[in-house]
């Protein structure tokens, strides 16, 4: 394929730059939560798992793009005398310019808005279930609204914590008890007991 001048292909950049492993860390929270709600309450709705799954993923997606897109902004990435740098970086693989930091932020926004649709269709299986009550929707989405309140302050301006020391207990705090305790609430709101699928 097409050599990068750091080193390594095109094709074999771009799949660094997809970073795969880190998509567990939307798997993690949700096998926990569906655990638990099967061990309580003897099923999981499938169809809304797959909602929260695949919505969370995108949530992970737009981090990864917004920090490519912050990354190049502040000067992360620089490529100071001509090594170093991330060559796996999306704003990089797509051109280096001004222009390419713009497509990742529309790929970034984009990723976030499909996410969170994703994940409200998969919070809609526990409002028709008929087993949420207001106080359980209010919990859960204010969970999640602070878990990715605190994925932009992670990587995004003003704040860029993960440069302070503090990316572990951010990604502990939004990935551990409010991811955790969100999708457990939601879905032991819409298992098919309650009419929602499954």
């Amino acid at each position: 394929g097409l050599l990068d001048p750091n080193g390594g292909s095109t094709r074999h950049l771009w799949w660094r730059a997809l970073k795969l492993p880190m998509y567990s860390v939307a798997a993690a929270p949700l096998t926990t939560a569906a655990a638990m709600t099967h061990h309580w309450f003897g099923c999981v709705n499938a169809p809304q798992l797959g909602c929260f799954l695949s919505g969370a993923c995108l949530v992970i997606a737009w981090l990864n793009l917004a920090n490519d897109a912050w990354d190049h902004s502040t000067g992360v990435d620089a490529n100071e005398n001509g090594h170093g740098g991330k060559p796996e970086s999306v704003v990089r693989l797509l051109g280096n310019d001004d222009a390419a930091v713009k497509k990742t932020h529309v790929a970034a926004t984009v990723s976030l808005l499909a996410g969170v649709s994703l994940i409200f269709k998969g919070v809609r299986y526990s409002m028709a279930s008929g087993m949420a009550s207001l106080s359980t929707l209010s919990a859960a989405g204010g969970m999640l609204l602070a878990a990715v309140a605190l994925g932009h302050a992670y990587q995004g301006p003003p704040f860029r914590l993960s440069y302070k020391g503090l990316g572990e207990p951010i990604c502990f705090a939004a990935f551990g008890p409010l991811a955790v305790g969100a999708f457990y609430l939601l879905l032991a709101a819409g298992g098919p007991r309650g009419g929602g699928g499954g």
